[in-house]
């Protein structure tokens, strides 16, 4: 939405953009760093602007109402992930960092929101914004336990179903072999599709561990690893089911 040219129009830009393009980060991965940095640098700048600027009640306003859909935003991406954690907690999991963790952090939120509304001054509304900042900052860190323990729950359902796939496929295999046909196309196409699964089941393993030892970034490259050999599994799958539907057709 276009407004007025005021300084604090630019500023309060800032004071929205830099909360929400740090609250962004889990959610668009594949976005350009460059462009996200651009952006950043631009915000900055206005917000210097702002910062050395005298604004009016109306500025002030407006501002506040920039900060606040930020903090909104903040409050719902949380509410969100904690809604995924509740599931996970229900089907009997333990996180690390639980929904009533981040049940805290957005009461934290909530309550910035209500001292904004009580913003008068410029520098009120530069201290709310200030804390509202360092705030994420934190509560950033617990979401990233938080998504990394949905991803990594989500990924071992995965590597479930295709052990339990592959160990029937193979008792499946042994009755077409034991009517004295030959199943080594079949063997070949399993093996092959066992080897990507084994392997994702070690780097999946070896993620966790490192999750548990609080080492994300290690963790998240196993994970990465793992789901790439269930994607190599996944092209082998289809043309594994036809060749057995061959078979038994």
């Amino acid at each position: 939405m276009k407004r007025g040219s005021g300084i604090l129009k630019v500023g309060s830009i800032f004071l929205a953009s830099i909360l929400i393009l740090t609250a962004l980060t889990p959610l668009t991965a594949s976005a350009s760093e460059n462009h996200h940095r651009a952006k950043y640098l631009d915000a900055k700048r206005k917000y210097q602007q702002f910062e050395r600027s005298d604004p009016g009640y109306g500025q002030i306003e407006e501002t506040k109402a920039y900060i606040e859909r930020a903090l909104n935003y903040m409050i719902a991406y949380l509410e969100a992930v904690k809604a995924r954690i509740e599931v996970l907690e229900e089907q009997g999991a333990n996180p690390r960092l639980g929904s009533s963790d981040l049940q805290q952090d957005i009461n934290e939120l909530e309550a910035l929101k209500v001292e904004l509304e009580g913003c008068e001054t410029k520098e009120e509304v530069l201290e709310v914004a200030k804390r509202a900042r360092f705030l994420w900052i934190d509560i950033k860190g617990d979401t990233r336990y938080s998504i990394g323990f949905i991803a990594h729950h989500q990924l071992g359902s995965r590597i479930d179903q295709m052990e339990t796939f592959s160990t029937a496929m193979d008792a499946r295999i042994n009755a077409i072999e034991e009517r004295g046909e030959d199943v080594s196309d079949l063997r070949e196409r399993l093996s092959r599709f066992n080897y990507h699964v084994e392997s994702a089941r070690d780097e999946y393993n070896e993620g966790v561990r490192r999750y548990e030892e609080g080492e994300l970034r290690d963790a998240n490259n196993h994970f990465r690893n793992a789901q790439r050999h269930l994607i190599l599994a996944n092209r082998i799958l289809k043309p594994l089911v036809r060749a057995y539907m061959g078979n038994v057709g």
